[in-house]
Formats: structure tokens, sequence, C-alpha cells
């Protein structure tokens, strides 16, 4: 039996670096949706979090606010 071996790693790389700059993309335009139809600045973080776990794929998301600062 003759068989050939080709190195499939950087097409492997290639299309996982495609697949998370498309969920970015995604994440993104969702978010802009999100922020356009806004009314709350509590829920629209509460939201934005949301997304970047179940759309953007993080692990988490959180937002810290800058005390006293100018």
């Amino acid at each position: 039996m003759v068989g050939g071996m080709r190195d499939i790693s950087v097409r492997k790389k290639s299309q996982l670096e495609t697949q998370q700059f498309n969920r970015s993309l995604k994440l993104l335009s969702i978010c802009n949706e999100t922020l356009i139809r806004a009314t709350d600045e509590k829920q629209l973080i509460i939201e934005i979090c949301r997304l970047a776990v179940e759309v953007g794929g993080y692990k988490m998301a959180w937002v810290g606010y800058a005390k006293d600062d100018a």
C-alpha cells in the first residue's frame, strides 16, 4: 500500500482564524444593534456581556468603572 500525507496544520490554523474573525464581526454587529436600541445603561451592559459570552465565545465578560477619574 502506497499513500501520501500532507501537512494540513496551516490550513486548519487558517480556518480557525477565519472562524474567530467571523465570530468577532458577528459579535460587533449584534452589539451595535443592541446599542442602537438601548434605553438603559445597566441593561445595555448586561446584554453586551451576555452577547460576548454567547455569541463571541468568551468564557466571561464584565465591566468595571473607574472611581474618582476625570
